[in-house]
Formats: structure tokens, sequence, C-alpha cells
């Protein structure tokens, strides 16, 4: 392999706080270093050795990358191929292709601006034929060594989806692949027969999920949903499947690259007209949720659910909820809301009408089988929204955020009260996202549960726990608006300032009600109560260690310096009480003690 091709290799942003008698080694050693490796990739191809030349040169390349290195352009270029032959050779075994999979995953990955040059297409093919070799038959059942499958299938299917965006050269391929892919499957879509599982498996994995026209995509979406969809009528994996597709045909018809990163032949954007199927899909998810309605149920009787094939079932898949979550965010109009407005309404008012349906369900004494879908559902529903407005940049637009939040706030503030682990784990999850959507509405709901679950007075006493740990999360957040609104009083008069907005009544009493919290948790802290012990600990961590957190400068903190230092002795006091029964205590065991004795600083 000529040399001409190895230029300057890309470097780790960290070499550069290396000595620099060793940065002016790296460059000239990674040079000579990735030569040698593709030309001993090249070598071990020419003479098919996939034994030990490839298992050499390919665990050296893996070490390459592991250190932060990258390969150019016309490098990709050359290796890619390589790694295709040798990772669908016929004569390797499936702990070494699981290793190579996941090698050619990280190749793929670094090169996926390469993805529609025509030299480095991948045909889908290759992926299917180790699919249905080891794992679409009922005798891979008894397939020995289920860690190694376990392992190779989930290398495979992370390599899977970094291939397929290699798998066109423009658009229009997309429909070609997706027309082939249709033919292979069409003999299996026979609703009397089991094999119609494998038609839907491959066609979620395989089938493209943006296309070069929105015609094209219309036509798609109506043969699948009032088509395929229909034809089992009582199957939870049958339904999931198509989830799954459709969430990743709404994200890539969302995509604000999506037109201009296809072919110059698709002239206008692809827009879905998702408010026609949304009817059916709001339904389908709510009977997937399997939710008891009282009374709706007496005397009819329930149908036998059907089951996948067990090969099939063997196979790990992102769970329902994950799906229906990021189907639903990936169809709302948030880019283009000014337009088609009933459009836009009808998604937001089904959206609307689907979560009062199942909101009474996240109450904590209506728990079930469904609670912790439900709860997986909340917390998927709310940070695939996130995820979208950041990607699509579009987190400043305040009437998507007000209108999302409303409709989310109340299974929110019930899923704060349940008992249910998964359901408490979903609400810490939630709080700390939301508040970066609407700091105001979530701010004020923590501290006003935080101060009723600390009166003693009160019945919501058994939520001391988890309310403390939310309001952890959103520690930061806090400390800035109380500082903010500090800085705000100082530079202008209070009573104009009340009058200008009225919406900063809850943070000019923010700082003082945070107080008011770090002084009353300090009863929390008790020998004989783990859990809060460690959520009060957690909570005083989460403030200690922040920078908003100073009492040296101007501002607020430095204003109660007396009240502080109070506290801390306080705080201390309580410390040295724990340690003294520190036998009785499992936290301390935890490595609690630790982090305490590293924080328990009061800036100096």
């Amino acid at each position: 392999m000529s040399s001409s091709i190895v230029t300057q290799v890309p470097q780790s942003v960290w070499n550069k706080f290396l000595p620099p008698l060793y940065v002016d080694k790296i460059e000239p050693e990674a040079q000579e270093w990735i030569k040698e490796i593709l030309i001993g990739l090249e070598a071990a191809k020419d003479v098919e050795d996939f034994e030990q030349s490839a298992r050499y040169w390919i665990k050296s390349l893996q070490k390459y990358f592991d250190r932060s290195y990258s390969l150019t352009d016309e490098q990709f270029k050359s290796v890619i191929p390589i790694l295709i032959r040798f990772v669908f050779a016929d004569q390797i075994d499936l702990p070494t292709q699981a290793k190579w999979f996941t090698t050619l995953n990280v190749v793929l990955k670094k090169a996926v601006h390469l993805c529609r040059d025509p030299s480095l297409t991948i045909n889908w093919e290759l992926f299917y034929s180790i699919l249905d070799q080891n794992y679409l038959h009922i005798s891979n059942l008894n397939f020995k060594g289920y860690s190694t499958a376990n392992f190779h299938l989930n290398a495979w299917r992370s390599c899977l989806k970094s291939a397929r965006k290699f798998w066109v050269s423009n658009s229009s391929s997309n429909d070609l692949i997706y027309n082939q892919i249709s033919n292979f499957i069409h003999p299996l879509w026979n609703p009397h027969d089991l094999s119609i599982f494998k038609a839907v498996f491959i066609h979620n994995t395989f089938a493209p999920t943006s296309f070069s026209s929105t015609s094209n995509s219309i036509l798609i979406l109506n043969n699948l949903i009032f088509n395929h969809l229909s034809l089992i009528e009582n199957c939870s994996y049958y339904d999931q499947l198509f989830f799954h597709y459709f969430s990743r045909v709404a994200k890539s018809s969302s995509s604000p690259s999506s037109s201009s990163s296809s072919s110059s032949s698709s002239s206008s954007s692809i827009v879905i007209p998702w408010s026609n199927y949304s009817p059916i899909l709001f339904t389908l998810f709510l009977k997937h949720f399997d939710l008891s309605l009282s009374g709706a149920s007496k005397g009819i009787p329930k149908l036998g659910k059907i089951k996948a094939p067990a090969y099939l079932r063997n196979i790990p898949s992102r769970s329902s909820s994950h799906s229906i979550a990021k189907l639903i965010i990936y169809m709302l109009p948030l880019r283009n809301a000014t337009t088609n407005s009933n459009h836009n309404e009808t998604l937001w008012n089904d959206l609307e009408l689907f979560i009062k349906s199942i909101a009474n369900f996240y109450y904590p004494t209506n728990t079930g089988k469904w609670t912790n879908k439900l709860a997986n559902f909340l917390q998927h529903l709310v940070t695939y929204y996130y995820k979208r407005i950041v990607r699509e940049n579009i987190q400043n637009n305040n009437t998507n955020n007000k209108r999302f939040h409303d409709v989310v706030i109340e299974c929110y503030k019930r899923s704060l009260h349940s008992k249910t682990g998964g359901m408490i784990q979903a609400a810490l999850h939630v709080s700390g996202i939301l508040v970066l959507i609407n700091p105001e509405s979530i701010i004020k709901i923590l501290i006003e549960n935080v101060q009723r679950s600390l009166d003693i007075n009160s019945v919501a006493t058994t939520q001391t726990p988890t309310m403390i740990e939310t309001l952890s999360l959103i520690n930061d957040q806090i400390l800035t608006e109380i500082n903010n609104n500090f800085n705000s009083r100082k530079n202008n008069n209070n009573n104009n300032l009340k009058n200008e907005n009225l919406e900063l009544n809850i943070f000019e009493e923010l700082g003082e009600r945070f107080l008011r919290i770090m002084e009353e948790t300090l009863l929390a802290i008790d020998v004989n109560d783990m859990f809060k012990t460690r959520a009060t600990l957690h909570f005083y961590l989460s403030f200690l260690g922040n920078e908003k957190f100073n009492l040296k400068g101007n501002n607020f903190w430095e204003e109660n310096k007396e009240r502080i230092e109070t506290w801390g002795e306080g705080l201390i006091d309580r410390i040295i009480e724990l340690f003294r029964h520190r036998d009785k205590m499992d936290t301390i065991k935890k490595g609690v003690r630790r982090n305490v004795n590293y924080h328990l600083v009061l800036n100096g």
C-alpha cells in the first residue's frame, strides 16, 4: 500500500496537555503506526489469512482508536472494505466476529461523513445473512453459550445501526432498498402463520426510514398502518416492532437536515401528515399499556394474547414505552408551528386527550402491572422532547415549551408521590429535565412539596426522602435563580420589579425558603433512617460543591453568612452524632462518610 495516503493523523484534544517532549513525538509515531496497520490489513486480505494476521492487525487497529486517534478520509476508504471482507467471512467463530463487529462499528461512526460515498456502500444482505444463520430459526433456541450469543448479537446490532447510513448513496436509492426488502418478505405476510412475525422483524430491522419524496412516504405508511398493522389484533410484540419503526421514520422526517443532506433530486423537504394517523396510533398506544378501565370490560370476553415465536422473543428489543414516547415527540410539529395550523392543533389535541386518559394511573393509590410502563413512558417522553429541541435548536420556543409543560405536568406531580421504585426514579429523572424547560413552575412545585413533607403535622412525611432527593437534582437552577434575583433587586427598585413581572414573586422569597429548608432538613439526618439520611446528605453535597454557593462574594449568601454558619455548626454536630453510631448506619459503609468529609468545607 502506498504511503502517500498517510497524512496528518487527527489527534485527541487532550494530547496538548502532555509534556512538550511527548507532544512532538506523537504525530510521527501515530503516522508510522497507522501506516504499518494499513499495510498489514491489506496483506492479510490478499492472502485471506483470517486467523493470525487478521486477528493481530484488527486488534492493533482497535488499540489505535482506543488512544483517541482517527483516520483521514482516504484511510477510511481503504480500511472499511477490508474490515467488511474480514467481518463477514465464513471461517471465523462468533466471539471473534463479535469483536470485529465492535471495531467496524467504531470505524463507521468515525466515517459517518462519508456515508454518501458510492465506494463505501454496504449491502444490507450481509447483515441479514448473519442474523438468519444464527438467530431466526427454532434450532437456534438450543444455541450453546448464551453469554457468547448475547455478546455477539449486541455487537451485531450496534454495528447494524451505524451501517444503515452506508446502505445507499442518495435518497432515491432508499426507495429501491425498501422495495427490495418488501419483495423479499412479501411471501411471509401471512396472518395465519408465525412467519408474519419474522416478516415484521426483518422489516423493522432493515427497512430504510427516509424516502425520496413525501408521496412515497405517505404511500408506504398507508400500506403499513392500514394494511399490515391490523393483521394481528392482540400481540404486543407485533405492535412494538411497528412502533419502533414508525418512531425512526418520524425522527428522519423531522430532522432539520433531512432534506439538505439528501440528494439534490429531492427538491422539497418531506412532511408527513401524522394527524391522519394519530387517532389510530393513539388508540393502539392506549391498548398497548393494557390499563384497567373500571367497568369497561365487564361482560366482555378477553381474547387470548398471541405470542411471537420464542426465537424472536429471545432477541432483545427496545421497550414499547420507549418507542411510543419517541414516536409521539417526533410526530409533533415543533419546528413548523406556524404552518398548517389545523394539522398542528390536531396532533396537540390528540396528545392532550391521550395524556388525560392515562393521568389517573399515575396516582400512588392506582398501581398495577401498568405502573412501570407508564413510568418509563413519562421519563422517555420528557427526555425525547428535550433532546429534540436541543438537536433542532428550538429550545427557546416558549410556545412549544409551555404547551408541552401543561400536557405532562399533572402526570409529573402525581408521580412525585408514588411509592413504587420505578415511578420514583422516573419522577427524579423528569424533574431534572422539566426544570430546564420551565424552571418557574418546577421549582415552585418542588419547594412546596419539600416544605410540606418536612412539616411534622403533615401526612406527607413519608415522602421526605423522595422530595429531598428531587430537590438535589435542581439545586444548580435554584442557586442560579437566587443569585439572579439578588442582582436584580440590587440594581432595581423592588416595587418596580414586582409591578413589571409578577412571575418573579416566587423567586423573591426563594432564597429565604431555601435557607429554611436547609435548617429544617438537619433533623432528617437520623441514624435510624438510612434513606432519609442519605437523601439529606446528597442534598447538602449538591450545593456545597457548587461554585454558585459562595460566601465570599457580594451576594445573597454573604448577606446571610451568620445564618449559614449556624447551620454549618448544626450540620457538623449531626455528622459527629452520626459517626458515633456508625455501626448502626449502613450509609457510612457505602461511601457517604468519605464524601461528607471531603465536601464539608464551607468555602474556607
